[in-house]
Formats: structure tokens, sequence, C-alpha cells
């Protein structure tokens, strides 16, 4: 073999090497880089944080004792504001007071089974920009700020199920597609309430104590398509009550006290 050949293959060869070192390096970087994103796990117990196949953080938190200990925690300096999720389960939070998160943002916030009883308004402000989906689901609250839900320009979902709220105030919002109010304490829907939601798809109030529905509540989202007020209690539909829009509408007025419905309830 010529020497011009062996010194080709040599070329080739270190070519490779180094290739495969880079290739090493950049992956060992990247471990790096998400290791060093989450905060030290000592400084959010009992929280842990996690990185997504998809490079996001995710932060989990179980066992939080009370509003004073999660202000606490956020209160700290975190190497990174951005996260994905935030998820409480199993704690005890009464309240989210204004700013609670700092400066910290995400994009979905579940806090379950936790004991909540009110949101003040801005709890979650700093997140106005990314926030898609809110669960506060089987929870006791009592009070929440709809009127804030214009701020949050990316939500799509809000799931309050299984609360004790007794009121509703108007909700407007340009990118909210489905609201979930199930299993509370809702005794009247103002008329207003929904008038301001243009890409809402699914409204569930079911499981509530309603007893009136005005003429109007449920017209005008030109995007509405399911609706669900089953197990209330009411007594009749009155005329306008209720467009739905699409080839797949759902209504569903199951387990009321329905003795007349008028013409032109349903269009």
């Amino acid at each position: 073999m010529s020497s011009s050949m062996m010194d080709f293959q040599h070329r080739q060869q270190n070519s490779f090497a180094l290739y495969l070192l880079v290739l090493l390096a950049i992956t060992m970087n990247s471990n790096v880089v998400n290791a060093q994103i989450c905060p030290d796990p000592g400084m959010i117990y009992p929280c842990v944080c996690d990185i997504s196949g998809m490079g996001k953080m995710n932060m989990f938190c179980e066992g939080i004792t009370s509003t004073t200990e999660l202000e606490s925690l956020f209160m700290q300096d975190f190497p990174d504001n951005n996260f994905h999720i935030l998820s409480i389960d199993n704690s005890y939070l009464d309240i989210l007071t204004s700013g609670i998160l700092n400066s910290k943002s995400f994009e979905e916030i579940t806090i379950w089974q936790s004991g909540l009883q009110r949101v003040d308004f801005g709890a979650l402000n700093s997140s106005y920009n990314t926030l898609s989906i809110i669960r506060m689901d089987v929870n006791t609250l009592v009070s929440f700020p709809f009127e804030e839900l214009s701020f949050y320009t990316n939500l799509i979902r809000i799931d309050l199920t299984g609360n004790t709220l007794t009121e509703l105030s108007t909700i407007a919002s340009d990118s909210l597609e489905e609201f979930f109010l199930e299993t509370n304490l809702i005794t009247h829907i103002p008329v207003t309430t929904f008038r301001q939601l243009p890409n809402v798809n699914t409204i569930f109030l079911g499981n509530n104590t309603i007893e009136e529905v005005l003429s109007g509540t449920f017209t005008g989202q030109p995007n509405l398509n399911i609706l669900t007020l089953n197990n209330n209690r009411l007594p009749e539909l009155l005329a306008g009550t209720v467009e739905l829009h699409g080839p797949d509408s759902r209504l569903i007025f199951s387990n009321n006290n329905i003795s007349r419905i008028e013409p032109d309830a349903f269009r």
C-alpha cells in the first residue's frame, strides 16, 4: 500500500475519532446544562424538579404544609425561572396570595386535593404570558379571580371542578377554549358571564345548584359545541337559552326539574 493511501486512511481515522470526541463532549455538556437548570434539591424540598424529554423543567410538590412554606420556597433565586409544569398534590394551601410564585413562570399549574380556599388577584401574575392550563380541582375554593382571566394571553383550559364556589362573574378571554366548573355550589349564572369568550368550545356546569338560566346566557359564543348543565335545579328552559355550533355538538340537561321548554330554547 502506498504511503499516500496510508496517510489518507490515517486522516480518515483521525477525523472520525475527532467527530466521536466532539459528539461525546456535546452530550456530556448537555447533561451538565440540564443538571444545572433545576434548583438544588435542598432549596425546594419537599418539591422535586425534573427535566422532560423535551428539555422543559417541571416541579412536583407533595406535602406542602402552608402558604408561607410555598411562598418562602419561591422567594429563592433559581438558576432558571421558566418552568413547564407546577403540580401541587396532597398539601395544605389555604390561600394563594398575590405574587406568591415570585418571578417563576409556568405553562401548566395543577393544585389538587390541597385544601385551597382562596386565590387572590395576581397570585399567578408571573405566568400571564405563559399559562395554558389552570387546574385547581378537588379543593375547597370559595373565591377565585375570574375577572383576571383576560390577562392570561395563552390560557386554553381552566378546571375548577370539585370546589365550593357559589358565584360566577363575567369572564373575558380571547384564548380560552375549555371551562370546567362541575361539582360546585353555583346557584345563579349572570347572563353576561360567557359573552366575552369567542373561542370557548366546552362549558361544563353539571352537579351544581343552578336554579335559572336566562335567555341569551349561552348564545353568541361562535365556537361553543359542548354544554353540560346536568344535575342542577332548573325548572324550565327559556327561548334563546342555548346556541351550539358544529356537527358534533352535545347538550346535557339530565337530572333537573324541567317541566317546561319554550319554543326555540335551543338553536
